[in-house]
């Protein structure tokens, strides 16, 4: 059976929903409520701090309740995301193993679009060329907030801080030279890095690789988890290491002739930018009957399903995607309430996935 409380709280909700009380709004008095229902004003005090837990109301101290900012279903608008044009085919190539870094991202910001009965879309933008796309220009006017997956340049940021609309970056630093604005950033934790350099370590490796497939887009994550590498490096070997970078196109000569003059060198352990680099890297080492991990020990970032599946298994750092996604939607959330500029920074935790795909050195 419902709950007085809570058939109160639907009521409300619903006539919200509707527009009777629009964003900003109050909200009749819990006085009122409470001789409109025929109940307590405890009863309705309850009902009240339900819907202030759901982010459909926020209290006024000496003025009552009021519709949030930034509720969604009463006013139409949208939380939408921003992906570029290279990750936009990854919505209809879900086959494709790169799309494994996104698909996680892609179906959470569905779900929790669904859940709280929104509305959502994905709105496609150039990095390259000086112009504006149509796409995010049209949906200016109808978006509350934008969740960006990518490297968005500074022309984008500048128009999204003109016209105070929330954004928050998955896996992006937020641009220092933008002064206005209300932005987050959810940022992957590296350090389990440290971890796994002291676990090679204790396997014997001090040669490294830090391995890229140039199949896939390099970006500034890129520099930043190198210089992350370099960083624990100088604390994991005080007596010194080396790492070399390495990109490569699977199956090209000048690659095969590198990786064997690299592994001649004592070069027997990689560390991939992610898991896709790592497993191509597999392959390649497999082409050129390099075994994994007698001959190299390959580690990954990501653990993909792909990853724990693979033969032998990827040590790699796990990153949650779906707790990525969910992470930026409460932040985007938290930014459209707040009626100031503001910069705000979320940390997601990764940990160590130690398997089989590393060895003592030989």
């Amino acid at each position: 059976m419902i709950g007085k409380y809570a058939e109160i709280a639907d009521i409300l909700e619903k006539e919200i929903e509707e527009g009777l009380y629009g964003p900003g709004e109050p909200i009749p008095t819990i006085r009122s409520l409470a001789k409109r229902f025929s109940c307590s004003p405890q009863t309705v005090n309850k009902a009240t701090n339900s819907l202030t837990n759901k982010g459909i109301i926020q209290s006024r101290q000496g003025s009552g309740s009021v519709v949030a900012k930034g509720y969604l279903k009463a006013h139409g608008k949208k939380l939408l995301m921003l992906i570029d044009r290279r990750r936009s085919l990854y919505l209809s190539h879900s086959a494709d193993p790169e799309s494994s870094h996104c698909r996680d991202i892609y179906l959470s910001y569905l779900f929790q679009i669904s859940r709280e009965g929104g509305q959502g879309g994905f709105i496609v933008y150039d990095k390259e060329g000086d112009e504006l796309t149509p796409e995010f220009m049209n949906s200016l006017s109808e978006a509350e907030g934008y969740i960006i997956q990518g490297s968005l340049p500074e022309r984008y940021i500048r128009i999204l801080a003109e016209n105070d609309i929330p954004a928050v970056f998955i896996n992006r630093n937020i641009d220092e030279n933008i002064k206005n604005g209300r932005f987050g950033s959810v940022l992957i934790d590296d350090s389990p890095i440290k971890s796994l350099l002291f676990y090679l370590s204790s396997l014997g490796h001090k040669k490294f690789l830090f391995i890229f497939s140039q199949n896939m887009e390099k970006t500034d994550v890129y520099d930043r988890r190198l210089e992350e590498i370099r960083s624990y490096a100088e604390q994991v070997f005080p007596a010194g290491y080396e790492l070399e970078e390495f990109p490569f196109i699977s199956g090209t000569p000048e690659t095969i002739s590198k990786l064997k003059t690299l592994h001649e060198k004592g070069f027997r352990a990689a560390l991939a930018f992610n898991d896709i680099s790592a497993l191509r890297f597999t392959n390649l080492l497999n082409q050129n009957n390099l075994r994994v991990p007698e001959d190299f020990s390959v580690t990954g970032f990501d653990d993909l399903l792909s990853s724990s599946l693979a033969n032998p298994p990827l040590t790699t750092i796990r990153v949650n995607r779906t707790q990525l996604a969910d992470i930026s939607y409460d932040l985007l959330k938290k930014l459209i309430l707040s009626t100031t500029p503001i910069r705000e920074t979320e940390l997601l935790s990764t940990s160590l996935e130690i398997r089989q795909s590393c060895h003592l050195y030989q």
